[in-house]
């Protein structure tokens, strides 16, 4: 991954992406358009357990409602299963 990101050149031989070499691509294009990264720490924001799901989509939601957004919430979190524990009281009695 490390090379996908251009941390790291190999050695020898080349990293192609759509069999282009990625040293010849954009690196702003690359890591803007093309590539999403997860961690595998979590790393959750002093914030509400909606607002860290949704940090760094405002580009991705460009020109849609608070309303549309909420609903593409919602359905992932139902896609995502859960519903049921983001909606425990006892877990999250201020709802958040």
């Amino acid at each position: 991954m490390k090379l996908l990101e251009r941390f790291y050149d190999p050695q020898s031989g080349e990293l192609l992406y759509s069999d282009i070499n990625v040293k010849d691509l954009d690196n702003k294009w690359l890591h803007q358009d093309q590539l999403a990264i997860v961690q595998q720490e979590p790393a959750l924001f002093s914030t509400t357990i909606r607002a860290n799901i949704l940090y760094g989509t405002e580009r991705a939601f460009e020109g849609f409602t608070q309303e549309q957004i909420q609903e593409r919430f919602e359905l992932a979190c139902k896609q995502a299963n859960v519903v049921s524990f983001l909606n425990d009281k006892a877990l999250f009695p201020d709802g958040d």
